[in-house]
């Protein structure tokens, strides 16, 4: 368990990534929840993990294109590319927060 400031009370995602089984098994003996809810988390944060690894290739490609550009300012394949990164960057972004806030509210939910 960790605490976090606010003083809620939340499983280390780390452990149930370790452990699934164990916890499945202590939710559903101990407190009646079902399986489903470690599930949901193990799919939300591994969701959330590969949306972070593409929004770091999406970052460097975006680096590698600014640097591009600084040599050749009129490179309009480039700076179309860029737009479309931009967007897919915010768009993903958002998904990792969403994903995040997904995890964090069902640890609370094991964990209360």
């Amino acid at each position: 368990y960790l605490i976090r400031p606010d003083r809620t009370m939340t499983i280390d995602i780390q452990w149930i990534r370790h452990h699934p089984d164990q916890v499945r098994t202590w939710q559903h003996c101990r407190r009646g929840l079902p399986e489903s809810t470690v599930d949901q988390v193990i799919q939300h944060d591994q969701d959330s993990r590969q949306a972070l690894h593409t929004l770091r290739l999406y970052r460097q490609r975006l680096n590698s294109i600014a640097k591009e550009l600084r040599t050749d300012r009129e490179n309009v394949t480039l700076l179309q590319e860029r737009s479309q990164l931009q967007v897919l960057v915010q768009e993903l972004e958002d998904q990792v927060t969403e994903k995040k806030e997904q995890v964090q509210r069902l640890l609370e939910t094991l964990a209360s």
